[in-house]
């Protein structure tokens, strides 16, 4: 037993370690960016050959019954009694994770990557290195993955969102506005939250869910299969 246990982290390092390679083979450079409040990636690439791709990747927990908004308590509690007691009038339901795949068009991809590149986002500080870190209670993390050549970097901030309006600019500190910067430039060009509500309307019949926060954010989609 212990020795296929050895075998398994063996093969597990292994399999690490040669994805890794690939990575460095295929892209000179990328820059993926996930984002707190929604479950949206952005992936910026590089290719050995300096073509360029894009992705904007949203990430859900689907099940294919419609959840029912009530704002009513008692309604509430009586559409649940009612649901609960006809669950074997309905049909089994199917819950799964959807991984949705949105490419950015290349031209606009290699727009947006040197405009990063020009906003120098692989040398944005760690805030836990400079010991500058906001914190804030049940907050949601927008995290950046970079690979510059032959340099990995990870970093993250607490509740950073791009910037809507004035109101919402961050004023300190410095790594902390660079990459909203970089946030805000991002939804400005790809329109995020546009983005996102489209492709809930897109996908097939049934509800969808999301963390945010420590809360579940769900919603409908009424598109037929």
């Amino acid at each position: 037993m212990k020795n296929i246990l050895l075998l398994f982290i063996f093969l597990l390092l292994n399999a690490n370690c040669f994805s890794q390679h690939l990575d460095t083979l295929q892209f000179k450079s990328y820059y993926k960016i996930s984002l707190a409040g929604k479950p949206q990636k952005i992936e910026l690439i590089k290719f050995k050959d300096n073509s360029f791709k894009g992705y904007l990747v949203t990430e859900l927990d689907y099940s294919n019954r419609k959840l029912r908004f009530t704002k009513n308590r008692t309604w509430r509690s009586i559409k649940k009694f009612v649901y609960n007691a006809t669950e074997f009038l309905r049909k089994k339901e199917i819950k799964k994770e959807i991984v949705d795949t949105a490419y950015i068009n290349s031209n606009l991809a290699e727009k947006l990557f040197l405009k990063l590149k020009e906003k120098n986002i692989a040398k944005i500080k760690d805030c836990r290195k400079e010991n500058n870190c906001k914190t804030f209670l049940d907050s949601d993390y927008t995290s950046f993955k970079i690979k510059d050549n032959d340099t990995y970097r990870t970093f993250g901030f607490e509740e950073l969102h791009p910037a809507k309006n004035e109101k919402y600019l961050e004023t300190e500190p410095k790594n902390r506005i660079e990459a909203q910067e970089i946030l805000t430039y991002l939804d400005k060009e790809l329109n995020l939250e546009e983005k996102f509500y489209n492709t809930i309307k897109r996908l097939p019949e049934g509800s969808y869910s999301y963390f945010s926060s420590y809360f579940i954010i769900s919603m409908n989609s009424s598109k037929k299969k």
